[in-house]
């Protein structure tokens, strides 16, 4: 028995060895005979079994790896719900490397995704688990090794013992790694959670904390050699807590059986980690392990407690256990009621990957609820505004001063809050009491701005006997659909229809108690595909940003009427006069609001007689049907839901339509479709593509190799153009000429080399005045002959950056790309070309972008669409023997080292910038925030100057590998502003944006928050979706700096708002 003083400061792996020196014969687990059959008895692990399998795997780690892991390395395992995952990951402790337990389930990208994140050097397995194996083999360069059998561990000859050598303060072991978890994707693709020892020691901490009455945390219910059947897998959180500190900390017999993957379960094998593992688990078969496991508690997920809650045979057997866990997901009221009257005590359990929580001991009328003390646990309640109901708060955890119990801020260390996500209802009458609501990132936004939370939807449908499963959608569309997993298959047509039929009473009744925004019409209800189930997590819960994902082609099918309007019916208009037009309007409105609508006049505010925000949208499309339908053409601009904020009333509304509609006649009526004006577009590009590549010489391959490097670059003295200078100059190089348009262009050099923290001296540097657009480059004969002589390289970077010209007023640029292409054709080396190109040329291609050629109409806007023109004319060059790389650069961040500051007028720097006007900061940043692969521009120079120095051909993405995302960085720019800034939603941070930017009233609110000059783009990125990936394999590969990039990170963060100094 542990003294009370070393709670909180033990390792696991340690405890391990000292019970098995101490009592090898007592039992740690308990596992099924049989995979298959639970009733074909049980036997006992006991710790000395356990301590030397591990030993065991410790020498088979250092044998296979032919080493003893220094550096915390990261191997990844899969294999059955058995104890090898306990074995292994006690093992790598031992040998300095840490395992990353990862879902068989996750999709092949989520898995490339942790790999890439942690740095995996190996995937160990199972070999009954190889046909999980094999795809991710195929999609990722990593090694794989198969371990041995759970029983060649387990009932082995006594080892030699591999000892634990640690020589470390309980200070160091609390941030050393334990092992590596993932989230479970419910909201996005999974990502890493690297445990650390400080996160286990917090859970043996909950031995000693009380709160200042004396209540004790949930663990209090576990008693020394309990038997807990635990239901989640292994590879789950949940499950490798039960395993790992509750069954060594707190000396619970953890009771198992082993889930054999290699067959396509259904999501309640995936869920529950017993019973046959080639048949749905149900309620029968959880009862017959329950019954021979013979074990007193159990943890189980809600959608199995409640189907045990139905039978009352089944709640005869749960009347034996002393108490049952569940967590995952909510309970229902019903089920709860049924275990009360049982008098069986039941535990809601909310915790996360990230830290388990130090809920009290609940009392025996607690469950659902769950039972909190702030102080003890440092909770922090924030108000959920526009909450659909009452007394709705997220979750939020604060650092305590001695947070030792707090596993949270040894996972995010340096934070001082945690934003849980999780959203609470408060019990009424019942003070401490909470009962788990919804996730916050669960909540449905709309085109309108309006939220739904779909949980009481999707709760309400799945309970139907015939649906298994389902998900509100609509994100970013302007109302719910919902798609239904029906338990049969629905072979035709008729059998579909008939289904939703079934379920449509529960869809209606459930509408009668949802806010009206959040309405299902029975048309936007559709049934998903047997070859498609719904992806799930461990735990069983439908991962909502992955379902989307995979439905994506059928949910923009389901809205596909939502922009040309056909869904709806055109509003009867009359447009003979303005008046007329009022008239027929408020006809049409009458009819929208039914029983409210004689209340509507021409002065009538529509919001006051009832309008809400789905019926504007609604209303707007009608009008435009309406007013389309009498032959007048008409744009999105002037029929908007904003047009109708705006003129509030049917006269107001009459008179901003019939000026639109007048203007647009003067005009003329007829306009380009979208199609026609694309087609235009793209003709465009290629008629200066064929003109600026018509005549381009055939090269001749070098006669003699240059005896030194010559660089000519372009561009020196703007963002990234000092960085390509400096390192050029660090390289082994004979002489740079650095070509600009500004006559005073070498003076400018000297002040940003200084201002930048660069190197000043430019005794190698010519400066020349140029103008690329002419042949000559706008140089002096004899300035055009000693470069066209001495240059054997080429890095063209000049290029002016404005979004918003048109694409005719980039010529001059494109002409001087064919002037230096007609350059180093004639040159006496042959010079070599890199071409700084953009993303943006990609803006319409498919993710992931490869590292090739685009077709022309990929690229978006007169600056993308420009650099794409050239990028074809490269093409031409190369074809004709000229070498040149055309690289495509992506964000380009701020500098690593103290001095150099990012632009402070680029997007992201004015969102930090107004963030601080404003006092609000965004939590999230669209789609751009999930995909932060910004590169320092140092590191961006560096990867252009290789591939230059390489001399290679082809296309390259100048874009970090090492991605991260803006929610890893968001804790360094809190930290920063501290009470100045308070957390927002983008959408409202945006909101409050446009409010500023109406009530501007000169240069000193613009400098104050000058992102209302970017208003636009920001609004941009209000829209729902997945950041377009580029592949960087050809570019790491010629580039050693790129290769060698690590994410953009805290510190990095740290630097630049320092530099910046908001």
């Amino acid at each position: 028995m542990a003294s009370t003083s070393s709670y909180g400061e033990r390792h696991i792996a340690q405890v391990v060895d000292d019970r098995a020196a101490e009592t090898p014969d007592r039992p740690c687990y308990s596992i099924a005979n049989s995979s298959t059959d639970s009733t074909k008895g049980w036997r006992d692990i006991y710790y000395g079994q356990v301590a030397n399998a591990v030993n065991i795997a410790a020498q088979w780690l250092v044998d296979t790896f032919e080493r003893k892991g220094s550096g915390f390395e990261v191997f990844a395992y899969i294999g059955p719900n058995d104890l090898r995952y306990t074995v292994l990951t006690l093992a790598a402790m031992k040998t300095g490397f840490q395992a990353l337990m990862v879902s068989p389930r996750n999709p092949i990208e989520a898995q490339h995704s942790l790999f890439a994140a942690t740095k995996a050097v190996a995937l160990l397995y199972a070999e009954s688990s190889k046909v999980w194996i094999d795809p991710i083999v195929a999609a990722n360069n990593v090694a794989t090794y198969v371990v041995p059998n759970e029983e060649d561990w387990l009932d082995a000859a006594p080892a030699k013992h591999f000892p634990l050598e640690l020589n470390v303060t309980v200070e160091e072991l609390a941030v050393l790694p334990a092992y590596v978890l993932h989230t479970s994707g419910s909201t996005g693709i999974p990502k890493p959670v690297f445990i650390k020892h400080g996160w286990l020691m917090a859970i043996d901490r909950f031995h000693i904390i009380r709160t200042k009455s004396g209540q004790a945390p949930f663990t209090v219910l576990y008693k020394k050699d309990d038997r807990m059947l635990a239901s989640m897998p292994l590879f789950h959180a949940s499950g490798l807590t039960q395993a790992l500190p509750i069954a060594i900390f707190y000396e619970v017999i953890i009771s198992m059986t082993a889930i054999n993957f290699k067959s396509k379960l259904t999501v309640a094998d995936n869920m529950a980690a017993f019973g046959p593992p080639n048949v749905p688990i149900s309620a029968d078969t959880f009862d017959t392990t329950l019954r021979y496991s013979k074990a007193n508690t159990a943890i189980l997920p809600p959608s199995v407690l409640e189907d045990l809650a139905a039978d009352p045979t089944h709640l005869a057997t749960l009347k034996k256990l002393d108490f049952i866990v569940t967590g995952g997901g909510p309970s229902s009221l019903n089920t709860a009621e049924k275990l009360i009257e049982a008098n069986i005590k039941a535990f809601s359990l909310i915790s996360a990957t990230e830290g388990i929580l130090p809920l009290l001991e609940p009392e025996n009328s607690d469950f659902p609820y769950f039972r909190i003390d702030d102080e003890l646990g440092g909770f922090d309640w924030r108000k959920v505004e526009s909450a659909e109901e009452e007394d709705l708060y997220e979750m939020w955890i604060r650092r305590l001063p001695d947070w030792r119990h707090q596993g949270h801020f040894f996972t995010f260390p340096g934070t001082t809050e945690y934003n849980t996500k999780d959203i609470c209802q408060k019990v009424p009458g019942r003070p401490g009491l909470w009962r788990y609501y919804a996730r916050s990132d669960d909540v449905v936004v709309f085109s309108n701005g309006e939220k739904l939370n779909p949980i009481d939807i999707e709760g309400a449908v799945t309970d139907h006997p015939k649906v298994k499963g389902a998900l509100v959608v609509g994100q970013g569309h302007f109302q719910a659909g919902l798609f239904v997993e029906p338990r049969d298959e629905l072979k035709d047509n008729a059998s579909r229809a008939a289904f939703i039929d079934d379920i449509w009473p529960t869809v209606d009744k459930q509408n009668q108690m949802t806010v009206t925004h959040g309405h299902v019409l029975k048309g936007l209800i559709r049934v998903t595909s047997p070859e498609k189930p719904f992806p799930r997590a461990g735990k069983g819960t439908i991962q909502r940003a992955s379902a989307n994902a995979l439905y994506k082609k059928e949910i923009e099918e389901l809205y596909k009427n939502e922009k040309s309007d056909s869904s709806v019916s055109a509003a009867e208009l009359d447009l003979r006069s303005e008046a007329a037009l009022a008239g027929s309007l408020v006809r049409a409105f009458a009819l929208a609001l039914e029983s409210r609508g004689d209340a509507v006049e021409v002065d009538t505010d529509i919001f006051t007689a009832g309008v809400d925000s789905l019926g504007v949208l609604t209303m707007a499309r009608k009008i435009k049907a309406g007013i389309q339908s009498q032959g007048v053409a008409v744009n999105d601009k002037l029929v908007s839901p904003r047009t109708i904020y705006a003129n509030s009333t049917p006269q107001k509304l009459a008179r901003a339509l019939f000026t639109g509609i007048k203007d647009a006649g003067a005009n003329g009526s007829k306009q380009n479709s979208t199609e026609d004006a694309a087609e235009d577009s793209t003709a465009e590009l290629q008629k200066l593509m064929k003109e600026y590549s018509a005549g381009i010489p055939t090269v001749l391959p070098k006669k003699a190799t240059a005896q030194e490097e010559v660089v000519i670059i372009t561009g020196t003295t703007g963002g990234l153009g000092p960085y390509l200078l400096a390192d050029t100059l660090g390289r082994s190089v004979a002489h740079v000429f650095a070509l600009n348009r500004d006559p005073t262009a070498e003076t400018r050099q000297q002040v940003s080399q200084v201002a930048k923290g660069l190197t000043t001296d430019l005794s190698k540097v010519t400066f020349l005045t140029t103008d690329l657009s002419r042949p000559d480059l706008g140089l002096s004969e004899d300035d055009f002959k000693l470069i066209k002589s001495r240059a054997t390289r080429i890095v063209h970077n000049a290029w002016p950056v404005n979004f918003n010209l048109p694409l005719d007023s980039f010529v001059p640029s494109i002409k001087g790309v064919r002037n230096l292409i007609d350059l180093a054709a004639a040159s006496e080396h042959i010079a070599h070309i890199a071409f700084v190109s953009t993303i943006g040329t990609a803006a319409a291609a498919a993710s992931p972008v490869k590292e090739s050629n685009l077709p022309l109409e990929a690229a978006r806007m007169g600056y993308g669409q420009s650099k794409s023109v050239c990028a074809s004319v490269l093409d031409a060059a190369r074809e004709k023997g000229l070498s040149n790389a055309v690289i495509r650069v992506g964000q380009i961040a701020g500098s690593k080292a103290e001095a150099g500051e990012w632009n402070r007028a680029e997007w992201f720097p004015t969102i930090i910038a107004s963030s601080a006007g404003m006092g609000l900061l965004p939590s999230d940043i669209g789609p751009q925030g999930k995909r932060v692969d910004w590169l320092p521009v140092e590191a961006v120079a560096g990867t252009i100057l290789d591939i230059s120095e390489a001399g290679v051909d082809g296309y390259y993405h100048t874009l970090n590998p090492a991605v991260t995302t803006y929610s890893e960085l968001l804790p360094a720019i809190t930290k920063y502003f501290g009470d100045r800034v308070k957390v927002v939603s983008y959408r409202e941070w945006c909101a409050e944006l446009e409010k500023f930017s109406q009530t501007a009233k000169g240069d000193a609110d613009i400098e104050k928050v000058p992102g209302i000059k970017l208003l636009e783009f920001y609004q941009g990125n209000l829209r729902d979706g997945e950041p377009q990936i580029f592949e960087t394999v050809r570019t790491e590969e010629a580039s050693k700096t790129l290769a060698a990039s690590t994410p953009v990170n805290a510190s990095l963060m740290e630097n630049w708002l320092r530099q910046w100094n908001f």
